[in-house]
């Protein structure tokens, strides 16, 4: 995404003229602490390495906006570049450097319906480069068409997507992609003279999307033998998710939602079912202050039981893969000090409980951070 920014402005003064726009810089820079930044899961029974928690430096630097190219013509795009550096020694391999980047270029057809040429990509840097590393990088290209129907509007297309997992390449995947959705908002807002411009306003989203992973590595066919031993045929994924919003606002903001996830595969032990809830909120407080919390559970089911911990003398398995849940709560707290910048701490626990509390993990952060906010030019 820099590149492509550097290569749109470099392009001459003809160029720069048209993409003046609603354009805005972002730049954070916090301290936070990590009670477990290896993510080490706790298995009774079971030596596991030590939990060691760790300070940490973050950083961010974001550029966010859209342009009107010509009079049905918008460019918009949205770049990051996110740094964590860990200050214990035995923790600094999970350091990682994030990049992310989005464009769209959406042509208007007529005065409801228009075709949108987007991209996103997503990039991790992490020193560590064991197989449990967090080091990948994501391209994903899409060309869709939007309709307003009503107050609502659909969208559906299609694209690819090709995933890179820099540890193995073995578990490179890349295919087809496809997506339907529907959003529907009602209230004041959506309304040339409001008759209550104190009614809430509603915001109603259904997604559903299609993905067919094909990987480079065979399929595993029996969870003893793969791995590390692979059988010829090559692992193909489908994987399908639906997912339903609901967010109101007024003088505060509300939301719940759901998704559900499958993933069909050839191979033995990656089929699963997930499903996911969530409820958020943010209101403002006297003295410019904010909150605004998020809770979100996941609950996971595997096709096949693949044994995490075997018993010692029946050798059956005590936990599964299967049980797995990770759930998270997250709450944050922001005051503004000017226009441009703002102090906020945020607080994330994560959790979950594998076979009835048989393997657990828990992780806490506490993060302080400033931010400078630079719009409109």
């Amino acid at each position: 995404m820099v590149v492509l920014l550097v290569m749109v402005w470099g392009t001459g003064m003809p160029c720069r003229r048209a993409l003046a726009g609603a354009w805005e810089a972002r730049a954070e820079v916090g301290a936070e602490h990590d009670s477990n930044p290896s993510r080490v899961e706790t298995v009774s029974n079971r030596e596991n390495e030590r939990k060691l928690p760790s300070a940490a430096l973050r950083g961010l630097l974001g550029l966010d906006g859209s342009a009107r190219l010509a009079p049905r013509t918008v460019f918009s795009l949205s770049s990051k570049a996110a740094l964590r550096r860990y200050a214990e020694g035995e923790a600094q391999n999970e350091s990682l450097l994030i990049l992310q980047g989005a464009f769209a270029l959406a042509q208007g057809l007529s005065r409801s319906n228009r075709l949108v040429l987007a991209t996103s990509y997503y990039e991790a840097f992490q020193d560590d480069k064991s197989f449990g590393a967090r080091d990948f990088r994501s391209l994903a290209p899409s060309l869709n068409f939007a309709q307003d129907v009503g107050q609502g509007r659909i969208s559906l297309g299609g694209g690819y997507r090709d995933f890179r997992f820099k540890p193995n390449p073995q578990l490179d995947f890349s295919g087809p992609t496809a997506a339907l959705s529907y959003r529907l908002s009602w209230g004041p807002a959506m309304q040339e003279e409001p008759e209550n411009d104190d009614d809430p306003d509603w915001d109603l989203v259904a997604t559903t999307s299609v993905e067919r992973r094909t990987f480079v590595s065979g399929r595993c066919i029996e969870g003893d033998l793969c791995p590390p031993q692979m059988f010829q045929g090559a692992r193909v994924d489908d994987f399908t998710a639906v997912g339903l919003d609901l967010t109101r606002t007024s003088d505060f903001l509300v939301g719940v939602g759901g998704a559900l996830q499958l993933n069909n595969s050839n191979s033995f032990g990656d089929g699963l079912w997930r499903a996911l809830a969530h409820v958020e909120g943010s209101v403002l407080l006297p003295w410019q202050l904010s909150i605004s919390a998020r809770a979100e559970l996941v609950w996971t089911r595997y096709d096949d039981e693949v044994p995490l911990r075997r018993d010692p003398v029946s050798g059956l398995p005590v936990a599964s893969i299967e049980d797995e849940s990770r759930s998270t709560l997250r709450v944050e707290v922001m005051r503004s000090l000017s226009d441009r910048f703002e102090v906020s701490a945020r607080w994330i626990a994560y959790t979950n409980e594998v076979g009835g509390g048989t393997a657990q993990y828990r992780r806490q952060t506490f993060l302080l951070q400033l931010g400078a906010v630079f719009g409109a030019f």
